[in-house]
């Protein structure tokens, strides 16, 4: 809304714990370019697409694109049709500007944000979220292992982690460290193997960002 809008933004850690401030963000008043970005978080290499939208009932002559939000212009269009996507090879965060020129010569600009994570990093931050449950369970505390999941997970899995406890040592000694698949805006999919018959068999593991914005174990 035009004028002074307040935010309250609150942050969740694993525990449940909660950290709030408040802020004031002054608005000249609604773009009529919008712009959205598909996705906005990744991990490196990402490619994004940008999709402008003009709400004033013009049409869209030229659209410029500064990409990496360097100063310069990565990517001109003349065709509104024409997918307009940029190739982000390193990690960082990223301030894209799009400048849409419309049927009479009207110019508008949008700045997004686009997160591009490092993918050790993830593998890092994913692995905490695993050995922290697995930890958990092999101390005995199913309770503080089950923080570690999503509510769906919760119930699925806390009366199996009950009835394998006293064997949770050895079985947690079975698994081989994660290793990564893929890992999107909201999900991250990474795999362990434990030895089955001679061979080895390959397991799924699945984090999933929950509403509150924090990423737990969804399957496994």
């Amino acid at each position: 809304k035009p004028g002074q809008n307040t935010l309250t933004i609150t942050l969740t850690a694993p525990d449940g714990t909660t950290r709030t401030q408040t802020v004031t963000v002054t608005s000249a008043g609604k773009n009529p370019l919008q712009v959205s970005v598909e996705p906005q978080s990744g991990v490196a290499p990402l490619t994004t697409r940008f999709t402008p939208t003009l709400n004033n009932g013009r049409a869209l002559q030229r659209i410029d694109a500064d990409a990496n939000g360097d100063g310069t212009t990565d990517l001109t269009i003349t065709d509104p049709t024409q997918p307009i996507e940029y190739h982000y090879a390193a990690p960082g965060v990223y301030r894209p500007r799009i400048t849409a020129t419309d049927s009479q010569g009207q110019t508008y600009t949008q700045t997004l944000v686009v997160v591009v994570q490092d993918p050790q990093k993830m593998d890092q931050f994913f692995t905490a979220i695993w050995n922290g449950m697995n930890n958990a369970l092999k101390g005995g505390d199913v309770n503080a292992a089950v923080r570690y999941l999503n509510e769906s997970a919760r119930r699925k899995y806390q009366p199996v982690f009950q009835a394998l406890l006293p064997r949770m040592g050895e079985i947690v000694a079975s698994y081989s460290p994660l290793y990564r698949l893929s890992v999107t805006e909201n999900i991250g999919e990474y795999a362990i193997q434990r030895p089955h018959n001679g061979g080895s068999r390959v397991y799924l593991v699945y984090f999933l960002k929950d509403a509150d914005g924090v990423w737990r174990v969804d399957g496994m």
